[in-house]
């Protein structure tokens, strides 16, 4: 990068900016693009580590990794033009606060990973989250969803400060570690579509409190629930078939399951360490306990 480059103002009709055009200028401070500028190419402004702030108007392409790494990008023109954002376009961008995305439809994975001051996203055009697009955004604390969300990806909300969340009923696939480690997170509200919860996706939830799963549930997957230390009562609708192992263990304070009638089996370790966990109903089509299942 040219190290001594300290502003840029790029004149009027210009559309794109092109691949690594100003990566690792680690001296720019400021960008103002043109009205007729639409499109940033990947890696265009990665690695400015001085850049404070970028003056656009009609973006609507935003490649991938194009700030990433802008660690005192504070000042960005997110506005409801911008229709795609790529893979880890704003990764590490640690001093933005706010991402009104709203006319976004697609968003690469670890698009904001590491945006640690975020706050606040709408995310209202996204039928789905993509993986890790938000992990370790720890003051995320607001986040609007869109009514026709059909899948949350791995790691999409993991270590986020969510407090409650109310998920869509379109929403059917809540990937694995999808909100992992949300210490701040106590209260969920399934959607009734939801077929699938994979492996970790609410482990670590530490003040989660009760989870009662929609009837349209099929899966529950290995440590969904591992490690939610305040969870009390778990109501899961008859449509479950499959939970994996260590799906509810460690939940100290796990009082009452009220269990699937169409399971068949009782993974290894899947209530290990339930020490509150007074009755638990097995129905007559379970023929298996695996190992240590409620040890």
């Amino acid at each position: 990068g040219a190290e001594k480059l300290t502003e840029i103002e790029i004149p009027s009709g210009y559309t794109s900016i092109g691949a690594d055009a100003f990566g690792g200028c680690k001296s720019l401070t400021r960008i103002k693009l043109p009205k007729t500028l639409e499109h940033v190419g990947d890696s265009a402004f990665n690695n400015c580590t001085a850049l404070t702030s970028v003056k656009a108007s009609k973006l609507k392409i935003i490649g991938n990794s194009s700030f990433a790494s802008c660690e005192k990008l504070s000042d960005f023109p997110f506005t409801n033009k911008i229709t795609y954002i790529g893979s880890y376009a704003f990764q590490s961008c640690s001093l933005l606060e706010e991402a009104d995305i709203a006319g976004v439809t697609e968003l690469g994975e670890r698009a904001f990973d590491y945006c640690q001051k975020l706050e606040r996203v709408d995310i209202s055009s996204l039928f789905d989250v993509s993986d890790y697009a938000f992990f370790g955004c720890k003051y995320l604390s607001e986040i609007k969803l869109s009514d026709s969300l059909e899948r949350i990806g791995k790691g999409a909300l993991g270590t986020t400060a969510i407090e409650k969340i109310e998920l869509p009923e379109t929403l059917k696939y809540i990937d694995n570690s999808a909100f992992y480690g949300c210490t701040e997170l106590t209260k969920i509200k399934f959607g009734e579509g939801i077929t699938f919860i994979g492996t970790s996706a609410f482990s670590a939830c530490e003040n989660l409190e009760e989870v009662i799963l929609p009837e349209s549930l099929n899966t529950i997957g290995s440590r969904a629930f591992e490690g939610c230390v305040k969870l009390r009562n778990v109501s899961m609708g008859d449509l479950v078939t499959e939970i994996g192992s260590y799906a509810f263990g460690y939940c100290n304070t796990l009082a009452t399951v009220d269990l699937s009638k169409s399971l068949t089996s009782i993974p290894e370790y899947a209530f290990a360490d339930c020490y509150e966990l007074g009755r638990i109903d097995l129905h007559e089509g379970v023929y298996e306990i695996g190992a240590a299942a409620f040890s």
